[in-house]
């Protein structure tokens, strides 16, 4: 079965990304990760603290964030960046979640480089 090349560009990504898999890949990488979550919404699987799974529906897509007031007087110092987890949007529990990356184990139903 072959599949119409979608209109959109994260449709057009998630396609390809599919094209692959079936050929020539069974993983992803983090920056592949957040260039589809750049580009719209990506079903994310990963193991939460407790061990159980969890699946989300995230976007770091500009144009679905919501807007943020940043007012001088309550401005918070800026945190160090942690670069074993990634804060998203999840779209379902319209709010900010984070995952840790080596707890990811699917995106779009295809597995994570790191998952076990």
């Amino acid at each position: 079965m072959v599949d119409k090349e979608p209109e959109r560009y994260y449709d057009w990504v998630l396609w390809k990304l599919r094209q692959e898999r079936q050929t020539t890949r069974s993983d992803m990488m983090k920056d592949e990760v957040i260039s589809l979550l750049k580009n719209g919404v990506s079903t994310l699987m990963f193991e939460k603290v407790d061990g159980t799974k969890r699946e989300m529906h995230a976007t770091l897509d500009p144009s679905m964030l919501p807007v943020q007031e940043v007012s001088e007087s309550t401005s918070k110092p800026q945190r160090k960046k942690n670069i074993e987890s990634l804060a998203v949007f999840d779209t379902v529990a319209d709010g900010w979640r984070s995952f840790r990356w080596d707890k990811l184990l699917t995106v779009n139903g295809v597995k994570f480089k790191n998952a076990t």
